[in-house]
C-alpha cells in the first residue's frame, strides 16, 4: 500500500496552478479538474475554480453529472467547459452498475444544455455492458434530442486493472478486451446516423 496526495489549501494549489500561466494563454490551455468526482469537495472546488478564473485560466470540470444542482449551479460562472460523463441510458440498469440511478444526471445535463453551457458528452466503454448497438443508438438519440450533436467515447482501458492489485483486489473486469478498431468504427457510424459527431479519445 502507498499513499497518494497531500492535503493543500486552496492558495497552495493556485500557486502551483500559476506556474503553468503562460503555457495556458500561449496554447489556449487552461485546467481540468478530476477525480474521483470534484464536486465531492465543492467548497474547495468552488473556490479554486474562482481563484483560476481570477487569474484569467480557463478552467474545464469532468464530472460524472451525479451532484445536487444547488452545488453545480453555483459553479457555472467559473466553469468554461463541462466534460460530462454518461455511462447508461437505462435507469435500472445505471442502478446496479453504480449504485444510483441516472435521473439527477440526465436532469443536470439538461439544465446545462438549457443555459447554454458548453459540454462535451463522454462515454466511457465498458464491453458488453454499455457498448452494445441497442444501447448507443438509445444514447446518441436521446444526445440528439437535446440538441448536443457531439459525443466522445472512452474505450475500456485494460491497464485500469492495475489500481485493483495496488489494493490487493481482484479486478472484476480481467477477462475483458478494449473494443477493436473495427467495433469503434462502427460506432462513429451509429452516432453519424443520428446526428451525432463521434469522436473516439485514444
Amino acid at each position: 500500500m502507498e499513499i497518494k496526495g497531500r492535503a493543500v489549501t486552496v492558495d497552495e494549489l493556485t500557486r502551483e496552478i500559476r506556474k503553468d500561466i503562460s503555457f495556458f494563454l500561449n496554447t489556449g490551455g487552461g485546467v481540468t479538474f478530476s477525480g474521483g468526482e470534484p464536486t465531492a469537495q465543492p467548497a474547495f472546488l468552488i473556490n479554486l475554480l474562482r481563484a483560476c478564473k481570477g487569474e484569467g485560466i480557463p478552467t474545464a470540470l469532468d464530472t460524472c453529472g451525479f451532484v445536487e444542482w444547488d452545488i453545480l449551479s453555483r459553479m457555472l460562472d467559473v466553469v468554461d467547459l463541462f466534460l460530462f460523463d454518461i455511462k447508461h441510458m437505462d435507469p435500472a440498469r445505471h442502478r446496479k452498475l453504480t449504485g444510483k440511478s441516472n435521473d439527477v444526471i440526465l436532469d443536470n445535463l439538461k439544465r446545462l444544455n438549457a443555459i447554454g453551457k458548453l459540454m462535451e458528452i463522454r462515454v466511457p466503454l465498458i464491453p458488453r455492458v454499455n457498448d452494445s448497438e441497442q444501447h448507443l443508438s438509445q444514447l446518441f438519440n436521446y444526445i440528439h434530442s437535446t440538441g448536443i450533436n457531439k459525443v466522445t467515447l472512452l474505450p475500456f482501458n485494460e491497464a485500469s486493472g492495475s489500481k485493483y492489485s495496488w489494493c490487493g483486489k481482484r479486478f472484476p473486469l480481467a477477462h475483458l478486451k478494449m473494443q477493436s478498431e473495427e467495433g469503434l468504427k462502427n460506432m462513429v457510424n451509429l452516432g453519424t446516423r443520428v446526428g451525432i459527431e463521434v469522436k473516439v479519445q485514444t
